[in-house]
């Protein structure tokens, strides 16, 4: 049995989530719903205005791939992550969520050039979230940075699409595939953002390669991997990439894909007033379900109802009580 159900690897990134009005989007020239880089001036000066006008909701680590294994590490399961933070306060807050938290990490997490990444999500009353990223260090996960004796002790390796960006993260996405895979382990892949499939797609498809185990995207994400408006093009497409492809549609739950059959997951009806996090609540509670014995429809259950669960509040993940809860549901 291995230690671990999942290693990840992401962009490790300090979320701040504040409460704005569309007037301060526009003031700013924001573009709304939309993911949007900066460096660390416009991160400094977007800091500032919003600091000025509203005081933050929830500061907490994050990155796609972190808030997915600090997920499954809430309901129980065991994992570790690998990134890259800053020496800085913001790094140490970081580092220290994750122990919190019980996810194991190496300490070449820590990197000595270099600022900790920021997320400043930005939520309207409409509960759209509007996110600008300061990368700082986090995209810099070179393969030394990656701990081989747990990569070869895990289920599953799991990668965020936003390392895309990166040739070095790409390259050691690839390489720790390679480790996990001669192990015996399997690998699944999250697109994490629709932003990163128009941008990035070769180096997606590079790291999916002749195709993983387990392939995580919403509905735009699969248009978009297909430059098409019709989703089923996109399933046609990621069903070749992926033995199991998961599909997440919103308020109109979920379908998961494997070579004989379409599982339809129904919704769970909530008043949604933060959409951020959702998605990778729904992956991480999905890996819980199918490390411990669960079946496909037993494991969508448990994530829709995890995503659902998010979305009516506010923050990236559950607090530990709620996520118990959520298992004794299940």
């Amino acid at each position: 049995m291995k230690t671990y159900q999942v290693y990840a690897i992401g962009t490790a990134l300090l979320d701040t989530e504040y409460d704005v009005s569309d007037e301060f989007l526009v003031q700013h020239q924001i573009a709304k719903g939309q993911t949007t880089r900066l460096d660390s001036e416009g991160l400094s000066q977007l800091n500032q205005a919003l600091n000025t006008a509203y005081a933050p909701k929830i500061c907490c680590c994050g990155g796609s791939a972190a808030n997915s294994v600090i997920v499954l590490q809430n309901f129980g399961g065991q994992a570790y992550y690998t990134g890259a933070v800053g020496e800085d306060a913001a790094g140490d807050q970081f580092l220290h969520s994750l122990s919190e938290a019980g996810v194991g990490y190496n300490q070449q997490v820590r990197h000595a050039d270099g600022y900790t990444g920021q997320c400043v999500v930005m939520l309207t009353p409409d509960a759209e979230r509007t996110m600008n990223v300061g990368l700082g260090v986090a995209a810099d996960v070179s393969f030394e940075r990656l701990d081989q004796n747990a990569l070869a002790d895990t289920e599953y390796f799991f990668i965020e699409s936003y390392l895309a960006s990166n040739p070095n993260a790409v390259d050691a996405a690839i390489h720790a595939r390679q480790i996990t895979e001669a192990a015996g382990g399997k690998t699944a892949m999250t697109f994490s953002d629709p932003l990163m499939v128009i941008q990035y797609k070769d180096a997606l498809a590079d790291i999916l390669g002749a195709g993983v185990d387990l392939l995580f995207c919403n509905e735009v994400e699969a248009r978009e991997w297909a430059d098409s408006k019709n989703l089923q093009d996109g399933i046609r497409e990621l069903r070749a990439l992926t033995k199991t492809l998961v599909v997440t549609l919103g308020a109109d739950g979920a379908m998961i894909l494997d070579a004989d059959r379409e599982i339809r997951i129904a919704p769970h009806r909530v008043k949604a007033i933060n959409t951020n996090g959702a998605g990778d609540n729904f992956s991480g509670a999905f890996l819980y379900g199918v490390t411990h014995g669960m079946s496909f429809e037993q494991a969508g259950e448990l994530a829709s109802l995890t995503s659902a669960s998010v979305v009516a509040q506010y923050g990236p993940r559950l607090r530990s009580e709620q996520y118990q809860a959520i298992r004794r549901m299940c």
